[in-house]
């Protein structure tokens, strides 16, 4: 079940999607999403989901709500424009209401050093190696392999990871409990995370 920590007004433009739970270092997925909520961008959303397969669920929302959208057209006489669900251009297959960025946020297990911030642009086959942090069903590569199968994916898809080194903590990295420094580096991590995206929405 994601949850959705923004209020947004019309259609979502930008998706931020932290991944993780609520437990030590997987929570650095969430702690992003939720900081960048507080920021409150028109048209940007920040979504918590507690696996990468909640994607699917997430972005097949909007593709019923785009069906929802178009039906509710036909009846007010306005039809379609290419079999396009909203009668605009769709990019990358995205069903209307998916927006045109996805921003994912997640906790993986790297050499270091702690708090590294990694960026990929998907498709990259370097996502697929990475080793998440936390108890995920399914891996966040073969979940965005299957919303791009599904044309779930909007044209722009960034994945964000924080690198919590080789050996996770379970200790709440904001709590002071367990090495001062590691929890400051978490902590500081996601600050400039959030900055960087930050910068991203506003186009820098």
């Amino acid at each position: 079940m994601a949850r959705d920590t923004t209020e947004t007004a019309g259609e979502v433009a930008t998706r931020i999607v932290g991944v993780g739970s609520p437990h030590g270092d997987d929570r650095v997925g969430w702690a992003v999403a939720s900081r960048f909520a507080a920021v409150r961008f028109p048209r940007v959303q920040a979504v918590t989901i507690a696996s990468p397969i909640g994607l699917l669920d997430l972005l097949g929302e909007d593709r019923l709500l785009g069906d929802v959208r178009d039906r509710a057209g036909a009846v007010r006489g306005k039809g379609h424009s290419g079999g396009n669900l909203c009668g605009e251009t769709v990019r990358g297959g995205n069903a209307c209401g998916a927006g045109d960025r996805l921003i994912v946020c997640d906790a993986f297990a790297g050499e270091g050093p702690v708090g590294r911030l990694q960026r990929w642009d998907w498709p990259d086959s370097a996502i697929e190696s990475v080793r998440s942090f936390g108890t995920h069903d399914v891996s966040l590569a073969t979940a965005l392999e299957l919303a791009g199968n599904l044309g779930l994916l909007p044209s722009s898809v960034i994945v964000w990871g924080i690198d919590v080194g080789p050996s996770p903590r379970l200790d709440p990295f904001g709590s002071g409990v367990g090495e001062p420094s590691r929890a400051a580096a978490l902590e500081s991590a996601v600050g400039r995370l959030v900055r960087r995206l930050v910068q991203e929405v506003n186009g820098a």
